[in-house]
């Protein structure tokens, strides 16, 4: 069967028939994915990993453009310019990586989810002190928003993994992201820092 009668099947198909024509498309498009970068911090990682992704996915032309694709030469003529366009950016373009602030806005919600797993996994599930596991509190709240309330919140096992890996607010992650300051990024570090201190 080809794309264009499964593409037509996902119409009229029910859950587990839509999950069995996706598992079949991903084995007909298989794409390696890079593995994880490791490079002990995890902005850097984050990014890394966007670029790896977008790397692995191959050019492709903007979103914005895809109703023109109906029209395969078109596509091949798209790609083709954006396959030259890459290779003539070279790497001069890649270290000057910009990225704005809505988009370092959306990089913190999965900077802080990955955050959480690995601190959930490597702590044992012991994220909360107790007061706060009987008050109810969301363990993923902990990775965002203040550190004052955070390490109220946190276990001892959360603090040490946070003084070995770090815990980074919204403002210090876009100013790292960005390069430009942000004027509570200074702030946020002292707190942290402060907390750190009691230990």
């Amino acid at each position: 069967m080809g794309d264009d009668a499964l593409v037509w099947c996902m119409k009229y198909a029910n859950s587990e028939e839509l999950l069995r024509i996706a598992a079949e498309m991903d084995r007909r498009d298989a794409v390696e994915l890079p593995p994880p970068a490791a490079t002990g911090n995890a902005v850097d990682d984050l990014l890394a990993d966007r670029d790896a992704l977008a790397e692995a996915m191959g050019p492709a032309p903007d979103p914005e453009t895809w109703g023109a694709l109906a029209d395969d030469q078109s596509f091949t003529e798209e790609l083709a310019a954006a396959v030259a366009t890459d290779t003539a950016r070279g790497v001069a373009e890649e270290t000057a990586r910009r990225v704005t602030r809505a988009e370092a806005r959306a990089l913190y919600e999965e900077y802080v989810y990955r955050q959480f797993l690995a601190a959930d996994d490597a702590c044992n599930g012991y994220l909360l002190n107790p007061k706060a596991k009987a008050a109810g509190v969301n363990p993923a709240e902990l990775f965002s928003g203040p550190a004052r309330i955070a390490y109220a919140r946190a276990s001892d096992e959360l603090k040490e993994w946070w003084a070995e890996y770090g815990r980074l607010t919204q403002a210090e992650f876009i100013e790292q992201v960005t390069g430009r300051e942000q004027r509570w990024a200074a702030g946020a570090r002292k707190n942290e820092s402060d907390h750190q201190n009691k230990r």
